[in-house]
Formats: C-alpha cells, structure tokens, sequence
C-alpha cells in the first residue's frame, strides 16, 4: 500500500478529490457525530449537501494535509491559527497510522510550538494517543444552534 501525503491547495481540488472528501466526512458523521448531533441535523446535513462545496469549507486559510491511495483521498487533516480543524481517515483506512503521520507532517511543515483540538469525548483516546493532554471541558454548539456537546480542549507541545 503506497501512501502519498501532501498538501493541497483547496483552489487546486478537483472535483474527483471534492467526492472524496465528501464521502470521508459522510462517513465520520455516521460514526462519531451520530453520538452528539441530533437526527434530524445529521439527515438535513447529508440530504441538502452541506459537504458538496468543499471548496467554500476549505477557503478559510486552513492549511490541509491528505493522504492519498492511487490518486484517492484517504484522510485529512487541516490546521487553522495551531488549531486542528478537520481530521479524518476513511473508515476502511483507520488503525494503520495514517492520521500520525498526517499530524508528524503538519507539525513537520509548520514547525508549531502547540497545537490545540476540540476533540469529540469520543475521540480524547485517539488524541491522547498521538500525545495530546487534556486541558477543560467546554460546551459547543452545533452550527446550526439547535442542539449543544461538549467537547474536550487538549493540546500537543511539538517542541
């Protein structure tokens, strides 16, 4: 398995790699947000194509990092101002140490000092995994205001 990770510029996305995309995010909704979103959010998003323009949700000057199989995204991971704003392994790529290295090349890349994550409380043994250490607690809201979850505030000291 030939594992190629690399930054790519959202302007530069094809709409192949937009799919993609798509389907890992889908995929990360039915198995981690299913647990904090309400239903009827979960169907609106997939039913009205939230994740369809990719484009839009990239633009926010995030840098992204993917790994790719054969010209396939496989996972992602994307930083904003030291946070971790999306991260990501398709389903059937996970537990093979994907999203490490995708954290070694942000790190690697951006030479951070402190990285932060929201993590879902269903992910803290992921992160903490990868050395993140816990820090509060905090409420958030969906974006679209209709429900609330806490999250767990952790961070990685890089150097």
């Amino acid at each position: 398995m030939n594992i190629e990770y690399k930054i790519i510029k959202t302007t530069d996305l094809k709409i192949k790699d937009t799919k993609d995309i798509s389907n890992i995010l889908i995929e990360h909704i039915d198995t981690e947000y299913v647990k904090v979103y309400p239903k009827d959010v979960l169907i609106d998003f997939k039913k009205n194509g939230h994740f369809s323009n990719i484009i839009n949700r990239f633009s926010d000057n995030r840098v992204t990092y993917y790994a790719t199989i054969n010209g396939e995204i496989i996972g992602m991971l994307s930083l904003l101002n030291n946070e971790l704003r999306t991260f990501h392994v398709s389903n059937k790529y996970r537990g093979k140490g994907i999203g490490k290295e995708l954290l070694k090349n942000i790190i690697h890349e951006n030479g951070n000092n402190k990285l932060k994550v929201k993590a879902l409380l269903s992910a803290i043994s992921i992160y903490e995994k990868l050395g993140f250490q816990k820090h509060s607690i905090e409420d958030v809201n969906t974006a679209e205001g209709n429900a609330t979850y806490q999250v767990q505030i952790m961070y990685l000291e890089t150097k």
